[in-house]
């Protein structure tokens, strides 16, 4: 979102409509869409606050369907989490995190800054 103010100059709008166009530019074609609408609502199994306090094991993301997340993983923008502690993972969150990740999103909350392995709850939570 643009906004501008009575401070902006014309070279802040330059600045803008260069960027807009190297954004054109770099993503020309790719018109894969996601909605968010279409992800399933997770399941918090674990209150955030005692997952908070319980042992977690570092595990590949693309094994830890099923398993109960021991962080939170938020996309900006609009910053709003994808999953939070406690909740159980999915398949479709993982593609998911995969998809933003190739997009090259701002992805934080994971510990591996990679975006390879995710924390789970230690033990059995299936």
């Amino acid at each position: 979102m643009g906004i501008a103010s009575i401070g902006d100059i014309w070279d802040d709008y330059q600045k803008l409509i260069d960027a807009l166009k190297e954004m054109a530019k770099n993503y020309k074609g790719n018109n894969q869409q996601i909605n968010f609408n279409e992800l399933e609502s997770l399941e918090l199994v674990v209150s955030p606050r005692d997952t908070f306090y319980s042992e977690t094991v570092s595990i590949p993301l693309s094994e830890s369907v099923g398993r109960i997340s021991g962080e939170s993983i938020m996309v900006y923008p609009p910053g709003i989490p994808l999953l939070i502690q406690g909740e159980r993972i999915t398949k479709d969150l993982i593609d998911h995190i995969y998809f933003l990740k190739e997009q090259k999103a701002v992805i934080t909350g994971m510990n591996d800054k990679t975006l390879n392995n995710i924390s789970i709850l230690k033990g059995e939570y299936r």
